[in-house]
């Protein structure tokens, strides 16, 4: 005992944030895949366990990162750890799935049920109950499993209202996510009124049974514990995985781990997307706008965003040749994978350049990772947005490399790809100090604004008069903005946008200057052309703005306030 009191009061903090961590994340492994095998004395003491084991486990590699990265600095230590928890909070939205119903009684709401029968008194003979049937959970509840209360009369198993007379029966429990309410009818005219958590349904029971169906929405305990336990469990990851970051001195060595971490963030974030839901289903759709537009018979705006399609038919082409089963997949595969390689490389070569360090870079990419995987309603792979995203950050790091004349070449095929390309002059013209003084500036940045120019007409030329898409019905302008304000496309917008961005205008003052320039040439033009003419809950619209401006905003943050360095360092 004498020997555990000194390493308790030397580490008595850092054994508590080891056992925090582990009931955290073990209180997540259970939420996500093991609510539907229930709870026990076995398996709570079973889990009991799990939480020890990961306690002297993460208590290990914890004391390990004390003693060879924070060298016994236990203030700069914590203070590291909970700059982590702190930006898993800002960045929580990215991260946290859209709520979804326990599968577990333990988590489930109490449902407050109670059906009201009314038999009216000019009729002669008593009435019996015939049935009532509540199915959840692939589960059937008979009358037997209700409480009976009012003026029944019970007969053996069978229950009778006489005429004149009201009866009761209640649920009190916990109900699945989707029940269903059947009542049978009577051998007699009756009035049902079902009061269900506050939803009233009524109606007369004569020849067809009454069926109320209802949906339960997410308890708020319950994702409120999941929001905490996976902000102190994406903390913590965050933590481990910078500490040993950081700790890699050797830059050759670390220049490896980088390429090895942009190529497995790129292969990941490409699985998940084949793997959504959303795009699943609009794969066959995609194929068919592929065709339309390679025909010149898309809607507008597609036809007119030819560059994606194009490359997509010339590489059909040499898969087709080589035999594939399925060619389309494979495409599609391929060019995302590539777009994701190119779009994780050139920003971390984008937030290195604009003067963060390596460490604050790459937590910039686990930022873009959370948007990029935060924007799939609605959505199928999206080549020419993603495309649009990749000429983005070439024209950034073009312009902060000082190499304007190479930007009319990169305009040819950014404005061939995507419309909404216009505003990379406007990042070259924002980033001039002195009109006068950068004249040789000026002139490949007027040639790029003509180029974007010519090319926005000749497309229009060569397919006029190409219907316009109207989303949901509504109209760009009033009718769209009206529709981008509702609560759910709002919530949809500001999970992808996350809370990080807002930490940026604290340090306003630290901002790069160019970085500013950037903000001023984008943000105010893209928003409220994209509320005005886009659907915003379609959030892969402003991964532009979300990587080019706001992700370094975050960053400016993040270097100036993170405890364990994080200095600028301009390559």
């Amino acid at each position: 005992m004498s020997k555990l009191n000194p390493f308790v009061r030397t580490h008595g903090l850092v054994v508590a944030a080891s056992v925090a961590f582990s009931v955290n994340l073990v209180v997540l492994l259970y939420i996500h895949y093991f609510q539907s095998i229930g709870l026990s004395l076995r398996r709570a003491l079973f889990g009991g366990i799990i939480i020890v084991v990961f306690s002297f486990l993460s208590l290990a590699l914890i004391l390990f990162l004390k003693r060879k990265h924070y060298f016994e600095d236990q203030a700069r230590f914590l203070k590291t750890l909970g700059f982590w928890i702190f930006l898993a909070l800002l960045l929580s939205p990215c991260f946290f799935p859209i709520p979804h119903y326990p599968t577990s009684p333990f988590f489930q709401a109490a449902s407050n049920l109670k059906i009201t029968i009314d038999y009216p008194d000019e009729e002669n003979d008593p009435v019996q109950l015939k049935g009532v049937w509540l199915r959840f959970d692939d589960k059937t509840h008979s009358h037997k499993d209700f409480i009976f209360s009012g003026e029944w009369e019970a007969e053996f198993d069978h229950f009778l209202l006489n005429p004149g007379s009201v009866g009761e029966l209640l649920w009190q429990g916990s109900i699945g996510e989707r029940a269903t309410l059947t009542l049978f009818p009577l051998d007699k005219r009756a009035k049902v009124t079902i009061l269900w958590d506050g939803e009233k349904f009524d109606s007369i029971l004569v020849d067809k049974p009454f069926i109320v169906n209802k949906k339960s929405s997410t308890p708020f305990l319950y994702y409120a514990l999941i929001v905490i336990t996976s902000i102190v469990c994406l903390g913590f990851a965050f933590f481990v995985f910078f500490s040993v970051f950081e700790s890699v001195g050797n830059l050759k060595k670390r220049r490896i781990a980088i390429v090895v971490l942009l190529a497995l963030l790129s292969l990941y974030s490409a699985y998940l997307q084949f793997e959504n839901p959303e795009i699943k289903g609009r794969l066959d759709m995609q194929i068919d706008r592929h065709n339309a537009v390679i025909a010149g018979t898309a809607l507008d705006p597609w036809q007119y965003r030819p560059l994606a399609e194009w490359l997509i038919d010339a590489l059909m082409w040499i898969v087709v040749s080589l035999g594939a089963a399925d060619p389309y997949l494979w495409v599609f595969a391929v060019l995302r994978v590539a777009q994701n390689l190119a779009i994780f490389f050139l920003a971390f070569s984008y937030f290195r350049r604009l003067g963060f360090s390596d460490m604050v870079s790459m937590a910039g990419l686990v930022f873009l990772t959370g948007s990029m995987l935060n924007s799939f309603h609605q959505s199928d792979l999206s080549f020419n947005t993603y495309f649009d995203l990749i000429f983005y950050l070439t024209a950034g790091l073009l312009i902060l490399n000082d190499l304007y004349p190479r930007l009319p070449y990169l305009m040819i095929f950014a404005s061939l790809n995507r419309e909404t390309s216009g505003l990379i002059p406007l990042m070259g013209f924002s980033s001039l100090r002195n009109f006068r003084t950068d004249r040789a500036k000026l002139a490949p940045i007027l040639f790029s604004l003509v180029v974007w120019t010519v090319i926005f007409f000749l497309l229009r030329a060569l397919y006029p008069d190409r219907e316009l898409f109207i989303p949901y019905g509504y109209h760009p302008g009033p009718e769209l903005l009206s529709y981008n304000l509702t609560p759910f496309s709002l919530i949809l917008f500001l999970r992808f946008l996350s809370f990080a961005p807002l930490v940026g205008l604290l340090v306003y003052r630290q901002w790069p200057p160019l970085l500013k320039r950037f903000f001023i040439a984008i943000v105010p033009l893209w928003f409220p052309a994209h509320f005005l003419g886009g659907v915003v809950s379609e959030a892969r619209l402003f991964l532009v703005p979300q990587a080019l401006v706001f992700i370094p905003l975050f960053l400016c943050y993040m270097r100036e306030y993170y405890p364990a360095g994080g200095q600028s360092q301009v390559v």
